[in-house]
């Protein structure tokens, strides 16, 4: 049985997101003996989204939320508090106590933080967007692609999540366009090949991009940037926007902590930010453009390892 949280404690750590990063980085705090506590609004985060893994060693197939699943009982399984809530703001007092507020009007006090907040989906910023927003565009084919099943769809992106959500959404989805504004894909070649073999229902279009999205009560079409085969315009069920994300780190720019152009913060390879006692893991990092699960985790254990040092040393 996990522990409550204890509002009149000051944790030696507070950890800031329960997603990879965020969970591994309690394991190994647990393993430093360093008493901490886990705050996240998601346990598992946006990895429970993913379809299809693949790539993550010692599991050849499972599923996003299947990993999350086994990655949260891990981290569990030592006596840690949970707090399943989001963090609104992060003050510092004169001694260094760091005090942690959270939109359930949770106080939390640390000496430490891990920030591993990873990353929200970006979105295509275009007209009619946010108006069918849930009402045909989504963001997530994990979530969404069942309710698809004999519609015509859209998928905007690129890399591998494109790529992952065409290979899931074929199963239900009667025909899907797979939309990249550059000349060439980026997918990992093993997604590429799936798509390939599914050129019956997946149709790939290079070079071009949704302008505007229009519909009534629902989504109803897209307006493509240039003509499809003498049609600038696509009539579809859904929309699935798959371009990436953006670091979640309005929370570490309050404190000082510095990002770079990518609102990425900027960590030292050992987890480090600028700000003492403040440290980084994660997909809200800068230190790789290799955003995985696998990284995330060892960032997350990277992380654990600089507060254990750091502790050490004071």
């Amino acid at each position: 049985m996990m522990p409550e949280v204890n509002k009149q404690k000051i944790y030696g750590l507070v950890i800031i997101g329960a997603g990879p990063a965020g969970l591994s980085a309690s394991i190994y705090a647990s393993r430093y003996k360093i008493d901490h506590l886990v705050i996240g609004k998601i346990l598992g985060g946006i990895a429970t989204e993913a379809y299809e893994i693949r790539n993550y060693p010692g599991k050849e197939n499972i599923t996003g939320l299947e990993l999350a699943n086994k990655m949260i009982a891990h981290a569990k399984s030592s006596e840690v508090s949970f707090l399943e809530d989001e963090v609104s703001a992060i003050d510092r007092e004169d001694g260094g106590i760091f005090i942690i507020k959270t939109k359930k009007d949770n106080q939390i006090l640390t000496r430490k933080i891990i920030l591993a907040m990873g990353a929200s989906r970006a979105q295509l910023n275009v007209q009619g967007e946010k108006e069918f927003w849930g009402k045909g565009v989504t963001y997530c084919a994990t979530c969404d692609a069942p309710l698809y099943r004999d519609k015509v769809v859209v998928v905007v992106g690129g890399g591998d999540s494109a790529f992952s959500s065409a290979v899931l959404l074929a199963n239900y989805a009667q025909k899907i366009y797979l939309i990249y504004r550059r000349e060439n894909f980026h997918a990992q070649k093993a997604w590429q090949n799936q798509v390939d073999g599914l050129s019956d229902k997946i149709i790939k279009i290079l070079n071009n991009e949704v302008k505007e999205i229009k519909g009534d009560k629902v989504l109803r079409k897209v307006i493509l940037k240039s003509p499809h085969q003498g049609n600038q315009e696509l009539e579809i069920d859904g929309l699935f926007v798959e371009i990436g994300s953006l670091a979640n780190s309005e929370l570490a720019r309050s404190l000082g902590v510095e990002v770079d152009d990518k609102r990425q913060i900027k960590i030292t390879n050992e987890g480090r930010t600028n700000i003492k006692d403040v440290y980084g893991a994660g997909d809200i990092t800068n230190l790789t453009g290799l955003k995985q699960i696998v990284v995330a985790a060892a960032q997350g254990a990277i992380a654990s390892h600089a507060v254990f040092e750091d502790i050490a040393n004071e």
